[in-house]
């Protein structure tokens, strides 16, 4: 949590200059760039990384982190080199001639995203925590301070995605350095067929619900893009950065441990009673940020990153809702891998992706504005968070009933 700290600190510090050089227009740009990193980056593994914490042998779980980089060298050089070819339709299809340069870009970072998974999984067993806390300030460490640098340049866009770019690939070769051995990925072959088939749920069930999940995590994006231009993202784009990116980081760095936590707990009971207890601490944290927006004066974001960021608190205001509720539920949701509930995942992840096209096309239908239609998907989002937390306790009495016979 430290290392999540001080990398949000980092980024929320330079965010007052960085909105100064970069129109909205930019930070559009950059978030097209994070939905196709968010969306691909779930495929690119296998989703494997998910269950190095779970074999008992230090042998197993090595297999399975080296099966899962095999897995993302071949997927990242391909998705690489149909950017590459295809940069030009997908520039039209953005409606984003920025596109053109940053589909270069695509393959290597999402190789940098899907290694730094894989890595810091494997140092999560190994409760190297202090590794891993370093990793996740250096990324900031590299990536703010180069926005601002490239921004003198004034290259735009452009320069906030190289900046993310460099972020990945000086913290994946650091992560690299911190596992040495672990890129000899021809090494143990059969045990990484073995637990390929051992653990094929995860590919099966993970992978397609995650990218289900992905997919109603980020389809906003393009959505709004489409009906409401780059400037309308720049918007949604800076309320992320200012507020769902810290809450997210710290949810990632809560749960990492939090699942290492329960895979040494035995008794239902305490598994269900571990949950609950967590939830409502991370519950009452989140009435804290609401509350917290919700108080600020009307032009704060005017005073914090000038006129063209005017509009932005009206968006937090109701965004706030849908971000708390990601991060509290998110950091306790690995309980479900704890109990191998893979299919109701899958179904979950199904039900937010439908949620949030019914939201949308609704919104759509009733030629609601943009403000009104992002209350239509922040409703859609928390009615998910609370269906997921029912069938999360479902699942817990479901695995206490059958423990206790």
């Amino acid at each position: 949590m430290s290392g999540a700290v001080i990398a949000q600190a980092i980024g929320l510090a330079l965010s007052f200059v960085l909105t100064r050089y970069y129109t909205p227009e930019d930070f559009g740009t950059l978030e097209q760039f994070a939905m196709v990193l968010g969306i691909l980056g779930v495929l690119v593994t296998g989703k494997y990384e998910f269950a190095i914490l779970l074999p008992k042998k230090k042998l197993e779980a090595d297999a399975l982190a080296r099966l899962a980089i095999r897995i993302a060298l071949i997927s990242c050089g391909a998705i690489g080199i149909l950017f590459i070819i295809f940069r030009s339709s997908i520039a039209s299809y953005y409606n984003n001639d920025d596109w053109e340069y940053v589909s270069w870009f695509v393959g290597i970072t999402l190789l940098g995203f899907g290694l730094t998974n894989v890595l810091n999984y494997r140092l999560n067993r190994l409760e190297n925590y202090k590794t891993m806390s370093f990793a996740k300030a250096l990324f900031s460490f590299v990536s703010e301070p180069s926005k601002l640098i490239f921004a003198s340049f004034g290259v735009g866009s452009l320069g906030l995605v190289a900046s993310v770019v460099a972020g990945h690939v000086v913290t994946t070769l650091f992560l690299l350095k911190r596992n040495s051995g672990i890129l000899q990925i021809r090494k143990q072959l059969a045990l990484q067929n073995e637990m390929a088939k051992e653990f094929r749920a995860y590919p099966t069930y993970n992978l397609s619900g995650s990218l289900l999940n992905r997919l109603a995590q980020w389809s906003h994006i393009a959505l709004f893009s489409y009906f409401f231009g780059l400037a309308a993202i720049g918007y949604l784009g800076l309320c992320r950065r200012v507020a769902m990116l810290p809450l997210t980081l710290f949810s990632t760095s809560f749960s990492q441990v939090y699942f290492k936590r329960i895979t040494s707990i035995d008794g239902a009971q305490e598994l269900k009673e571990n949950y609950l207890a967590n939830l409502k601490r991370l519950l009452l944290i989140s009435s804290g940020m609401i509350v917290a927006v919700w108080i600020l004066p009307d032009n704060t974001m005017t005073v914090l990153f000038g006129e063209d960021w005017s509009e932005v608190l009206n968006y937090l205001r109701v965004l706030i809702f849908w971000f708390v509720a990601n991060f509290s539920v998110s950091a306790v949701s690995f309980v479900n891998h704890r109990l191998r509930a893979q299919k109701m995942m899958f179904f979950l992840d199904l039900l937010h992706l439908v949620l949030v096209i019914i939201a949308i096309f609704i919104a759509w239908k009733l030629g609601l504005q943009e403000l009104d239609s992002i209350k239509a998907l922040v409703i859609a989002k928390v009615i998910y968070y609370l269906v997921h937390i029912l069938a999360t306790l479902r699942a817990l009495n479901k695995n206490l009933r059958t423990n206790s016979v």
